[in-house]
């Protein structure tokens, strides 16, 4: 019984993991559309189980989403998809990165403790 149970979960989480990959980055791609332009391009977007990361931009334009953010507040995403929006032309944590962040994301403090609040990879 505990066999069916395991391949159920795996079925299930599989087939989020596929939804979210459409779902999050058609969000984060509206967020582009308004924060744009940008220094650096946008080339790739990615889901991932990081342990301890909600989110990544590397300067190759590759942008990583945790895909438990399909779980979160749209407030919550909205502030995830800004800071890695934010590093396509801040690639720091400069005081004029968190000055992009909060332009675009004016209640980001709140949403950004609400997300770190959350525990990450819990399927």
């Amino acid at each position: 019984m505990r066999h069916l149970r395991d391949q159920f979960l795996e079925v299930l989480v599989k087939t989020i993991k596929k939804w979210a990959l459409t779902a999050l980055q058609e969000e984060f791609e509206l967020k582009l559309a308004q924060m744009g332009p940008f220094r650096y391009p946008y080339r790739k977007f990615f889901l991932t189980s990081a342990k301890t990361r909600w989110g990544s931009c590397s300067s190759r334009g590759h942008i990583r989403i945790h895909w438990n953010a399909v779980f979160v507040t749209k407030a919550e995403r909205e502030y995830l998809y800004t800071h890695e929006a934010a590093h396509l032309t801040e690639m720091n944590h400069s005081s004029r990165f968190w000055q992009l962040v909060e332009v675009h994301c004016p209640d980001y403090k709140r949403a950004r403790a609400m997300l770190h609040s959350r525990t990450l990879g819990f399927l």
